[in-house]
């Protein structure tokens, strides 16, 4: 399932005729659980090891890069 969401990231960049290498990413709603601020085994993390391997700058809630 995650490489479905990156292949969809990547789709919708090239749709918008936007460069795929340094595009900027906010990632939101990471956590597994609503309400719970709980990452650990979320599917979300494995989205974004591979966004990050495509070399593309993700941003968090308070847009801040994250480090993976």
């Amino acid at each position: 399932m995650p490489h479905f969401v990156v292949d969809k990231v990547r789709n919708a960049l090239n749709g918008a005729r936007k460069p795929v290498k340094g595009s900027r990413i906010h990632v939101m709603g990471v956590a597994y659980k609503r309400e719970i601020d709980d990452v650990r085994e979320s599917p979300a993390l494995d989205v974004m090891l591979l966004l990050k391997r495509c070399r593309r700058r993700l941003r968090g809630d308070r847009d801040r890069p994250l480090r993976l």
